[in-house]
């Protein structure tokens, strides 16, 4: 892993912290399809329905105080309601972005947790612009109002694209878990809803209180060791996007070899549109 120098998003967190009574960490891990964009006033979560089937989704929702952890929801994929919420009730909910100085996926001096380790199919290294979204292919997509998104994990192997015309390229390693950090201060609530479900007591500050909210579609263990290498988990990323592209007109993916935690199991961004949500 690639230790980064630049601290100035960790400089910033520390002085908003002062008044921070309770953490939330959310989560995302494997096939997921962030809709971020830090001039937006919340971000999607898209989760697939069609991906191998060694990829079970999950919500799980612990609360942990004193050392000890209590689990206050545990959702599987099949209790996924289409549209689910984290609605963060405090002064001023914000989306951010942690970032370092600066981020050259192969420059060896990116901070470890700097975002923009994520693949944005509507960034430079993908499509440049925005690709259409098929909102039927999501099983569900959670919308969230705050937090500071990071990276939380990245790849141990390097992915290469092969796009239209051009040779295949290893880009590097990407993301494949996320993480938002959202702070609450005294009286600050979130509530968690799953459809018309509404997670009783919400989540609230108090001291000594932290949450983690864990949302993953990611592989059963030792699956990807038995994996062919044709067979590339990103590739069903276009189940939602890009259906108006013709094949030859599509970037694919692929991987030199196997590695835990693998690039071919990104979590997806797309930085311009919208999920349809």
């Amino acid at each position: 892993m690639v230790t980064g120098k630049a601290k100035s998003t960790t400089r910033r967190a520390k002085a908003s912290a002062s008044s921070e009574v309770s953490r939330i960490t959310v989560t995302f891990e494997g096939l997921l399809m962030l809709f971020f964009n830090e001039k937006k006033r919340f971000c999607d979560v898209g989760i697939l329905k069609d991906v191998p089937k060694d990829h079970p989704a999950r919500i799980l929702i612990i609360k942990k105080k004193n050392g000890a952890s209590e689990i206050l929801h545990d959702l599987p994929g099949d209790k996924l309601e289409t549209r689910l919420w984290l609605d963060v009730q405090k002064q001023s909910p914000d989306i951010k972005a942690r970032k370092g100085i600066s981020f050259t996926r192969k420059s060896g001096n990116n901070d470890d947790d700097d975002i923009r380790w994520s693949l944005d199919f509507e960034g430079g290294e993908m499509y440049r612009d925005k690709i259409k979204v098929d909102l039927s292919g999501f099983r569900a997509i959670l919308r969230i109002n705050d937090g500071e998104f990071h990276t939380i994990k990245y790849s141990e192997n390097e992915l290469s694209l092969k796009k239209p015309g051009e040779d295949e390229k290893a880009i590097g390693a990407v993301a494949t878990k996320i993480g938002a950090d959202i702070q609450l201060s005294k009286r600050d609530v979130a509530y968690f809803s799953n459809g018309s479900y509404v997670l009783d007591p919400p989540l609230s500050a108090e001291e000594g209180v932290t949450y983690e909210i864990q949302v993953s579609q990611s592989e059963t263990h030792n699956a990807k060791r038995e994996q062919p290498l044709t067979q590339v988990d990103a590739e069903s990323y276009y189940n939602v996007v890009a259906s108006d592209l013709a094949p030859s007109r599509k970037i694919h993916f692929s991987v030199k070899a196997r590695v835990t935690p693998d690039a071919s199991c990104l979590t997806a961004v797309m930085s311009k549109s919208d999920s349809g949500f």
